[in-house]
């Protein structure tokens, strides 16, 4: 997988940061968020699995905080949240590997350019999809939090096709 990514010039398996993505297509983005979609699945599966109370207490301290921030509707804090909550899901998880190539991806997708929180609703929306999966998670449910994670990044894809044909 690290090898099809840096392959597609999304990012450098041997730097720390991505490398710039130029002029990205509506096929790019769906070809990195069909990965997306479905190793965020395994990570949450995993997750549901494996947290520990401690990490269950991190991911909804994490949901907290972005609830605590809808009012300064800031989509810059609220995608440094979402950053975090991921992050902190992958280590439940408990994958180094998974967790390389979500590192990966994720750098791939901060290349799209505006968050997808800047878009009408997006904030609340994102919100309850973290809680629900919080709530697989610590319900030890592995089922429903691979299925609540595909949904998630599912409708990221969906909101940036359409912010990508709005800009156009």
């Amino acid at each position: 997988m690290l090898a099809l990514v840096s392959a597609c010039n999304y990012s450098t398996p041997w730097r720390t940061r991505p490398s710039p993505v130029a002029n990205l297509t509506v096929e790019d983005i769906l070809a990195i968020y069909v990965v997306r979609e479905a190793l965020e699945g395994v990570s949450a599966r995993l997750a549901a699995r494996r947290a520990t109370p401690v990490q269950c207490n991190r991911l909804l301290a994490i949901v907290e905080e972005m609830e605590s921030q809808i009012e300064s509707n800031s989509p810059a804090q609220m995608a440094e949240l979402n950053l975090r909550f991921h992050a902190e899901l992958r280590q439940a998880a408990a994958n180094r590997h998974l967790d390389r190539f979500l590192s990966q991806i994720e750098h791939a997708v901060r290349r799209f350019g505006q968050t997808t929180y800047a878009h009408t609703g997006r904030m609340r929306t994102s919100i309850a999809e973290h809680r629900a999966l919080v709530d697989a998670v610590i319900a030890h449910d592995p089922e429903r939090a691979e299925a609540l994670a595909t949904e998630h990044m599912r409708e990221a894809r969906l909101l940036r096709l359409r912010m990508l044909a709005e800009d156009h």
